[in-house]
């Protein structure tokens, strides 16, 4: 229906597909999470939309998933590179905060947090 009436470059179609993406990694359906992520990711900075921070916070869940995933399989080395990549894209998150947010935003605090406890 977004589509339809937005068209599939939106950034009204782009926050139903980030709602869907968040939804299959939820789901643990990651590679279906990733894929959607991906394209959800380039429809917001195709729009230079302060909301990506969203869709960063969002990948830093999904290489947590796949961190947990891997520390249970006893892969150390692909669990470091997991982890790694949830600090990224924390960071990507908390710089766009940063830049968008007043200093005292929750946002700041909350991703903040999730850096330290990474």
């Amino acid at each position: 229906i977004h589509c339809d009436h937005y068209g599939l470059r939106h950034i009204e179609t782009a926050r139903v597909l980030l709602s869907l993406g968040q939804v299959y990694l939820q789901e643990g359906n990651l590679e279906a999470a990733e894929n959607q992520l991906r394209e959800v990711q380039i429809l917001f900075q195709e729009n230079d939309h302060p909301d990506i921070y969203i869709v960063y916070e969002t990948l830093s869940d999904f290489y947590h998933q796949k961190r947990a995933l891997s520390i249970n399989k006893g892969e150390g080395r692909l669990s470091q590179y997991f982890k790694n990549q949830t600090i990224f894209y924390l960071n990507k998150a908390l710089e766009v905060v940063r830049t968008n947010f007043s200093d005292d935003s929750p946002h700041i605090m909350r991703i903040q947090s999730k850096i330290n406890s990474s």
